[in-house]
């Protein structure tokens, strides 16, 4: 599949190597596993020198040396004869004999476990060749080990990078261009692909080398997750095994509960079977360090008395697979397949209707890029009791005081007067420039039975599936 979107980053990897030509420059990229680090080198490297070392894990050194040795090889840099009789040799070539190239390490932070030197030695190198003119690249993905390589206090490279880049997930309107290399032509399938791979390009292009161009969303799912076999069966407890290592069943307790549609703490700590005060450093965990949940703070009506903090987490796919295979795995293990793809019918266009949100907003950015778009929860007095209200989307133009209220509807034939009429109560109890702003109103759905351009004397959008599609083919 052809390369799609990373423009802002490809730019600054080229400005990095204009400003290698005269001295050192090391960079660090990051991001989660199959978010598209080593594609969007081989793009970058088009047409460069380039030496790419790949450091698989668990590997032992003097195999990953052979390896590193024919790279030279194979490159030039060294003679076909020579042979490389240490780590140590290998990375005084590498400040010797590779001037102006690109040098990548691949999955750079299992040389931790590998070599555990390779570090200290890199650090002495590039203190002593600020003027050595190169590019030194290092990939890291499984987040935890990263950060204990490259940002911990006491770790040799910390402070030794002149960058770093983090890859995030590609956004809906790039995620529709690479359906569409996959056949794929209706707005509702890139909704729904969406919402279960989200931004990782890798995940479009498995469907890609298995040919399922053109498959329904289940169809796929169950090619992918549910039969024997399948390719994705196991991508996601690999990943997680990577990061937590084993006995650590309380984050996969954590994770499952806000994939299950609990995102407070104590609602997380009440599914868990823990007190709030025993999950909070896991939950720290999570967020800061592992980079699989993140923390949103919603404000209430009274932004100086009450704030609300939910948890999210941050891949759709984690999320689908804490959703309906984690808690099946016992049917998943005895081949009973048929009874988690029943499951999934039943709940599948509930669970995209989570996911519609994020399209939602990204929608709203496309068209405005000025709003600031979130969500809002609040309370209301109905029959003498205090009921928590929410709305899905709330965005501010803070210089022109405008505010648009919107509700996200994954369903067919939607009264858009109905819900604006609910949405309009609910937005009185929102205190943002109240005698100043400029209020409206929009409905994203499937499709409507009853679209309205007015309320209220307020102006009111109607988005349905087909209207998304007019907007980002804009």
């Amino acid at each position: 599949m052809e390369f799609i979107n990373r423009t802002f980053e490809l730019k600054e990897l080229e400005n990095a190597y204009k400003l290698s030509k005269k001295r050192l420059f090391p960079i660090l990229i990051t991001g989660s596993r199959r978010i598209g680090k080593t594609r969007l080198i081989e793009e970058f490297c088009k047409k460069k020198k380039f030496l790419y070392f790949f450091i698989y894990e668990g590997k032992g050194a003097n195999s990953l040396l052979r390896e590193f040795e024919k790279e030279l090889k194979d490159k030039k840099i060294i003679d076909q004869y020579r042979t490389i009789s240490s780590i140590e040799e290998f990375i005084e070539i590498i400040f010797s004999q590779c001037r102006g190239q690109v040098i990548v390490f691949d999955e750079a932070q299992y040389m931790r476990s590998i070599y555990k030197p390779f570090f200290s030695l890199m650090q002495r190198k590039i203190d002593e060749n600020q003027d050595y003119p190169a590019m030194i690249i290092f990939l890291g993905s499984v987040v935890g080990l990263v950060k204990r390589v490259f940002e911990d206090l006491k770790s040799p490279l910390y402070g030794r990078m002149k960058q770093k880049i983090s890859l995030n997930q590609l956004s809906y309107k790039a995620i529709r261009k690479m359906m569409y290399r996959l056949d794929y032509l209706d707005e509702e399938d890139y909704a729904c692909f969406y919402c279960i791979f989200g931004g990782f390009p890798k995940y479009y292009v498995t469907m890609e080398d298995y040919n399922l161009q053109k498959n329904s969303l289940l169809s796929a799912l169950e090619f992918l997750f549910f039969r024997e076999n399948a390719p994705l069966k196991n991508e996601v407890v690999d990943m997680l095994r990577q990061e937590f290592g084993k006995g650590k069943s309380y984050y996969y307790d954590i994770i499952e509960a806000i994939a299950t549609g609990k995102t407070k703490l104590n609602e997380i700590a009440s599914y868990t079977g823990k007190h709030q005060t025993d999950i909070t450093s896991f939950m720290k965990d999570l967020m800061d360090y592992y980079e699989i949940i993140k923390r949103e703070t919603i404000i209430t009506e009274d932004p100086k008395k009450s704030r609300i903090s939910i948890y999210i987490i941050k891949s759709p796919l984690f999320r689908f697979w804490f959703k309906f295979v984690y808690p099946n795995l016992r049917y998943i293990e005895s081949g009973k397949f048929d009874l988690v793809l029943d499951n999934i019918k039943k709940e599948i266009n509930s669970y995209i209707g989570l996911g519609f949100e994020e399209i939602c907003k990204q929608i709203i950015e496309e068209i405005n890029g000025s709003y600031l778009v979130g969500k809002w929860w609040g309370y209301q007095r109905k029959d003498g009791k205090r009921e928590e209200i929410e709305i899905d989307i709330v965005a501010l133009n803070e210089k022109n005081k405008e505010v648009l209220f919107g509700e996200c509807k994954w369903k067919e034939k939607i009264n858009a007067e109905n819900i604006v009429k609910e949405l309009a109560e609910k937005s009185r109890h929102v205190n943002w420039n109240n005698e100043e702003r400029k209020e409206s109103y929009a409905v994203f759905a499937k499709s409507f039975s009853n679209k309205i351009d007015k309320f209220g004397g307020r102006k009111v959008y109607c988005y349905s599936i087909r209207d998304i599609e007019k907007i980002i083919k804009h």
